[in-house]
């Protein structure tokens, strides 16, 4: 797997590298990103048509029934697409309107996972889910992460607990780096939002 990472620098400016794979982020094309990332916002958005039709969209290639049935049950999602009058082939009001916004969330998961990117990047994506749900999408994803990189931003810390790097920042600022272990142990505000989320010391 490509190494993938982000000059410290830019989290605060708008200075330093993006780099993958040895190469720097100019020599890709947004043609390029477009197609190998695959991006999970705190608020997912739904166009009006069915849901197969939102879940392939941007999609190159045919996917089958299956495949989709797949990529929803990793989102945690299968169960419920299930009840719906038509189950994948369910029309979706503009937004979403007709589906609650946990139900819109794993959809717009399973979408990611549908997309079998190289990078994902889960901007506070299991923010809205209960529990239960974030913890089979956390199965998930830690199913995919030898195949894939990928980038968690998260407030819940049980959601990156299991993260081979975290990066912990402080009003932009990288404050502190390396596993949860490591920063339990040497970093006191991590430890103390651990202990504040009831999270075990690992």
């Amino acid at each position: 797997m490509d190494n993938y990472f982000f000059d410290r620098k830019i989290l605060s400016t708008k200075q330093g590298t993006i780099n993958r794979g040895g190469k720097k982020h100019p020599s890709f094309g947004l043609q390029y990103w477009r197609e190998h990332v695959a991006y999970v916002p705190q608020q997912g958005s739904i166009l009006v048509g069915t849901l197969r039709d939102n879940l392939t969209i941007g999609l190159k290639k045919d996917v089958s029934d299956e495949q989709i049935n797949q990529a929803l049950k990793a989102a945690s999602a299968f169960d419920f697409v299930e009840k719906l009058p038509k189950k994948i082939d369910t029309d979706l009001s503009e937004r979403g309107a007709n589906i609650s916004g946990g139900q819109l969330q794993r959809i717009m998961i399973a979408r990611a996972f549908l997309k079998q990117a190289d990078i994902y990047i889960f901007d506070e994506a299991t923010a809205s889910l209960d529990s239960q749900s974030e913890f089979f999408i956390q199965q998930a994803i830690d199913k995919i992460k030898s195949k894939a990189t990928i980038i968690i931003v998260a407030h819940r810390l049980a959601t990156v607990k299991n993260a081979d790097q975290i990066l912990f920042l402080e009003h932009g600022k990288i404050t502190g780096q390396g596993t949860h272990e490591e920063l339990y142990k040497t970093h006191p505000l991590y430890r103390k939002y651990v202990q504040e989320q009831l999270l075990k010391q690992a």
